[in-house]
């Protein structure tokens, strides 16, 4: 029996999304979001960030790719993956990603007019 396994995070994106196609040409989307919150540290609210590493196959990726870039606040659900590899010193390493299976736009939040949209258009 598979357990549940889902995440929503809402965050700003770090860089403009990397579209691209796998040897078995496959489209996939990679990016990553900076997640803001709070922590008390000594007593003191304080800032801190999260980044997380989010990847988009197929037609979410098609979809996807020429909308989202730096800056652009998103919500993305999906499941968290963990992959072990060997790095080249042959030590063992885990690479933890979101495999998105949604995207939303925070709307008024960011004006797609000042990043090459002149439409104004979300693509859905």
């Amino acid at each position: 029996m598979s357990n549940f396994n889902l995440i929503v995070i809402e965050g700003r994106l770090t860089k403009d999304a990397n579209f691209s196609h796998t040897s078995r040409g496959t489209a996939m989307l990679k990016f990553s979001i900076a997640n803001n919150y709070y922590k008390k540290e000594n007593g003191e609210r304080k800032e801190a960030v999260m980044f997380f590493n989010i990847i988009a196959w197929e037609k979410l990726a098609e979809i996807m790719s020429p909308y989202l870039k730096k800056g652009m606040p998103i919500i993305v659900s999906g499941k968290i993956v963990i992959d072990d590899y060997t790095d080249q010193n042959g030590a063992k390493k885990k690479w933890i990603q979101v495999v998105a299976n949604n995207i939303e736009f925070l709307s008024g939040a960011y004006s797609s007019k000042k990043k090459g949209n002149p439409d104004n258009k979300i693509p859905y």
